[in-house]
């Protein structure tokens, strides 16, 4: 199919990797995207959640109340679109909307995402339930998965809902704040957006929308 966020290509040819190096084409950040997006590069440590309150009050910055230190539930920022990916309530749909406010103690748990490491699984909170795929055609759609257990932070674990990610110099442990791409561990596509606001996966390269960032959030469960 053919996508308007994408770089042309002659016939639907597959990007090049030498693409993916040209990241001056993305979409300019808007100042308020910016200002949310400053330099966070690691991952906080998951420790108690009485220390991680205490962490938060000591570095959150005052001219950028939108980041917040607590790690356990981030936003799926896309980058192009600059909104969030949800699920729709305890469907197995997804889609992008409006970000909620990363500062707040009280965002809806349908836009809050959590690494399962052991899994590589990218878990809702609300649903518990993991993106998946279903086969490897470019342009299918990615969906919810239900958990492996009501409550259990994780799915089973089959390649279709196991993910890497990597950046413009290629694989790297998902962390809060550099722009990601999310690859599927069965088909080794790129998970992305269109401008309906769908969620699919395409072949990697240097497409705008196939670019998030694991956006920090105040959720302190």
């Amino acid at each position: 199919m053919t996508r308007p966020d994408g770089p042309a290509n002659a016939g639907g040819q597959a990007e090049q990797p030498a693409e993916r190096a040209a990241l001056d084409r993305r979409k300019p950040l808007s100042s308020a995207a910016r200002e949310r997006h400053q330099s966070v590069k690691t991952r906080t440590p998951l420790v108690g959640l009485a220390a991680l309150a205490a962490t938060a009050a000591l570095i959150v910055s005052p001219s950028s109340p939108a980041r917040a230190a607590t790690t356990v539930h981030y936003l799926l920022f896309n980058v192009y679109y600059q909104e969030c990916a949800v699920q729709d309530g305890t469907t197995g749909s997804d889609y992008l909307t409006s970000c909620p406010d990363a500062s707040s103690t009280k965002i809806n748990h349908s836009a809050l995402w959590s690494w399962a490491g052991a899994y590589d699984q990218v878990v809702n909170m609300h649903s518990d339930g993991c993106l998946i795929v279903t086969g490897a055609t470019s342009g299918s759609g990615v969906w919810v998965t239900g958990p492996a257990s009501p409550g259990s932070g994780y799915c089973n674990p089959v390649t279709v809902d196991e993910w890497t990610t990597q950046d413009a110099a290629g694989p790297i442990q998902p962390s809060e704040g550099p722009e990601l791409q999310f690859v599927n561990a069965h088909s080794h596509l790129c998970m992305t957006a269109v401008s309906t606001g769908a969620i699919e996966q395409v072949t990697c390269g240097a497409a705008n929308a196939q670019w998030w960032v694991e956006e920090p959030t105040n959720s302190a469960n």
